[in-house]
């Protein structure tokens, strides 16, 4: 018996969102001619994993993805109208059972979810396998063949269908068995069909969204790789899931664009890239004494080590482990400070006599990497020269040197050595200010209410703001949970068809109030598009406007965006 995704049993499966964003698939996965494709990037993802199972020559056309809760209601009404001119008798309840016979509710809707795709198979020159039935074929127009194992098909057909079903099932895909073209992942039926605890993908709504532009990452990364000095690899640090940006999407576009290896803070971002298939070097340079170590050795993620005790720790529980020995040039933060240093050399030395470890590099950071010539930065390079002779001293030969970031990548030559690690400009910062690095971030969000107010209304926690004069109002869903900084309150502006208009009142937890002004246009109501910050090409404020009205870094506004935001990755190397 077939389980309609109407059951109660389905709608009663938990969901645990987890933020995946949607994604625009690879053009080879997408059928010619059909638009941009989004879907989640983990149901991206097994879908490049299932194309990889299927025979030589055959390959997979996904022709819908997402679809928009607007655009399902749309089909659910027109089914429903259908259902009633063939039932004029049946009560409500009947009709929304039959409906749904045909059409699933929103909130269980696998494609609403952005958790489905409806494909098909295609040979290496693009052209369509037979299936057996078109796509969409309901089972009455097709006698039962829409099925994903129909009887009474032709062997061909059979054959075709057990290609899919193979690739798909060992991708981890669950089919809705009426339909031999639709599978999902992560979805409510999903969980059900696989005994998961929860759904990991609802509905995506019409609220907030943050759009990415992989493109500007690969142009800023290229932006960055012109400026390092001959023989200087370029490392893409990715910690921090990508500076909010999603952590494999940009390691993926860094690498297509002069990056050659990977840099993140801990053993799980490491492992995290690996299990997408990222094969490039990875360094991860911030653990406990007691990390897993093991598992990054198993995963050939270099570890750099700080302190004698990390020393120890890899030698002993990872022998094999490439190091980098990781020195304070100035921030009594991480590193093995300058005391400390020849004794950490020495041990490394000897570790590495006895086949324990390879000792790969020798890494430092500098305080003011934007002021070559500032005293911080004199003293970092100094420490670090030195350093390096200690290490060579030792008997120590590192083939990687690295002090500068991004900051010191634009600003200091000097500084480059073998490698330089830059996080904070592949996503658009640039400490300098000088250099063009461009922002690949839009985040836009709908009003969700609008009001008319007189004079001297008073607005949100506090009634710090009165409206001085009756003006228009419109309420965003979005607040300090969502990365939107309570300190910009009464200072930050958003655009709103093209003109800034200011936030008034605290910026509360879910919630911030935009003055619209008295002239707003009447025709300003919910659903209003307003634009929180961009890249700034149409003057709407930037993400380095909303750190300095909160007195904070561009940095600290990206990585804070709160899972509540929807992402859409468009563009590059995914």
């Amino acid at each position: 018996m077939t389980l309609l995704l109407s059951d109660p049993a389905v709608a009663a499966v938990p969901l645990r969102e987890d933020g995946d964003p949607l994604v625009v698939l690879p053009a080879p996965l997408t059928a010619a001619g059909v638009p941009a494709v989004r879907v989640r990037r983990g149901l991206a993802r097994r879908l490049t994993l299932a194309a990889a199972h299927l025979p030589a020559g055959v390959g997979l056309a996904v022709v819908e993805g997402h679809r928009a809760a607007a655009d399902q209601q749309r089909i659910i009404d027109r089914y429903r109208a259908e259902v009633e001119r063939h039932h004029p008798d049946a009560d409500p309840a009947e009709i929304e059972r039959l409906t749904s016979r045909f059409v699933s509710p929103l909130a269980v809707a696998p494609h609403v979810a952005g958790a489905a795709v409806d494909l098909t198979l295609v040979d290496d020159a693009g052209r369509p396998l037979d299936l057996g039935t078109p796509i969409d074929a309901t089972p009455e127009q097709s006698e039962g063949r829409c099925y994903l194992e129909a009887p009474g098909l032709p062997a061909h057909v059979r054959r075709h269908r057990a290609w899919l079903a193979e690739a798909m099932t060992a991708a981890g895909l669950v089919n809705y068995p009426t339909e031999w073209w639709h599978w999902s992942f992560g979805d409510r039926y999903w969980a059900l069909m696989t005994g998961a605890d929860a759904a990991v993908a609802g509905p995506v709504g019409a609220g907030a969204q943050l759009t990415i532009d992989l493109d500007v990452v690969a142009l800023n990364t290229r932006l960055l790789g012109a400026h390092l000095s001959p023989g200087t690899e370029l490392m893409a640090v990715v910690k921090g899931d990508g500076f909010g940006l999603g952590a494999v999407e940009v390691a993926r576009t860094a690498l297509a664009h002069g990056a050659t290896r990977l840099g993140v803070t801990s053993i799980a971002e490491g492992l995290e890239l690996r299990e997408a298939g990222i094969g490039a070097p990875i360094l991860s340079w911030l653990n406990p004494v007691d990390a897993d170590f093991p598992a990054a050795r198993r995963a050939g993620i270099a570890i750099a080590v700080p302190s004698r005790r990390h020393l120890d720790a890899v030698a002993a529980t990872a022998p094999g482990t490439r190091v980098h020995l990781h020195l304070d040039t100035g921030m009594a933060r991480d590193g093995a400070s300058p005391q400390e240093w020849e004794a950490l050399c020495a041990s490394a030395r000897m570790a590495e006599r006895c086949g324990l470890l390879t000792v790969e590099g020798v890494m430092g950071h500098l305080a003011s990497g934007h002021e070559p010539q500032g005293a911080a930065s004199l003293e970092g390079r100094a420490r670090f020269a030195h350093g390096v002779a200690v290490a060579e001293a030792a008997g120590l030969r590192p083939t990687v040197r690295h002090l500068a970031t991004t900051s010191a990548a634009l600003a200091d030559p000097s500084s480059h050595h073998d490698l330089v690690r830059a996080g904070a400009g592949i996503v658009g910062i640039d400490p300098t200010g000088r250099h063009g690095l461009r922002s690949p971030v839009r985040l836009v969000a709908p009003l969700i209410g609008v009001r008319r107010v007189e004079a001297g209304t008073p607005v949100g926690y506090d009634h710090t703001w009165r409206a001085p004069r009756a003006t228009t109002l419109g309420l965003l869903g979005l607040g300090y949970a969502d990365g939107l900084p309570r300190a910009a309150s009464g200072i930050a502006e958003v655009q709103v068809r093209g003109r800034r208009r200011p936030l008034v009142g605290r910026v509360s937890m879910d919630m911030a109030v935009v003055d619209l002004g008295p002239e707003a246009p009447p025709d300003i109501v919910e659903g209003e598009p307003v634009t929180v910050f961009g890249p700034g090409d149409d003057g709407e404020p930037t993400v380095a406007e909303w750190a300095a009205w909160s007195g904070t870094l561009d940095h600290e506004i990206l990585t804070g965006l709160g899972r509540r935001i929807a992402r859409l990755v468009v563009g590059g190397a995914r």
